[in-house]
């Protein structure tokens, strides 16, 4: 069985890469990080570089450069990990995001980051998580892959409530990518869009 082979888009600390890397080290996930594209210099570059990942920066913007990017890599997945710009469409390889809420609650244009996990305490919901989708056009709306739940408890701070998804989005990625790759979750053909 060949490599399943994964484009990581990332825009910030990079900490989702150390945790799926991590995995990989352990054998508890058989995938292959192909590269990191980024659109600004950020932390994530010195966590591929420390772990002899080719660093791609692109023009967000620029598409073109993006989809050429994509089919000279032949990754078989894109996987958005703090990605924080529109995915470029239409895209010759599928997408996957995690967002930190469970979709469809809590996602849209402006629910990124704490933002998100403030409007979870101000709405007293009593549970929160995080969700892997497809990418489509519609902004968070692609369709689930996995979701995992988590508690919101009384008196959690905004960054608190961050830290627990976090968490439970460092489990559930990397299993998500070890069924896709597997085979146990299956993307439909034309799976495209932006974030």
């Amino acid at each position: 069985m060949s490599a399943f082979n994964v484009a990581v888009f990332a825009s910030g600390r990079g900490r989702t890469l150390q945790n799926l890397l991590e995995h990989i080290t352990q054998k508890s996930l058989s995938i292959e990080v192909k590269a990191l594209v980024t659109h600004r210099p950020c932390a994530a570059i010195e966590v591929a570089k420390s772990n002899n990942i080719p660093v791609h920066i692109i023009d967000e913007a620029d598409s073109k450069a993006c989809h050429d990017l994509l089919q000279e890599l032949k990754a078989d997945l894109a996987v958005l990990a703090g990605w924080i710009k529109p995915f470029p469409v239409p895209a010759p390889i599928s997408a996957i995001n995690i967002h930190p809420s469970l979709l469809p609650k809590f996602g849209g244009p402006g629910m990124y980051g704490k933002h998100v996990h403030a409007a979870v305490i101000a709405s007293g919901e009593t549970r929160s998580g995080c969700t892997i989708h497809l990418v489509t056009e519609k902004y968070d709306e692609g369709p689930i892959l996995s979701q995992m739940e988590v508690q919101v408890h009384p008196g959690d701070s905004a960054e608190i409530l961050a830290n627990r998804v976090f968490n439970a989005e460092c489990r559930l990625l990397p299993e998500t990518l070890a069924s896709l790759a597997e085979g146990r979750i299956e993307l439909p053909e034309r799976a495209r869009g932006i974030r």
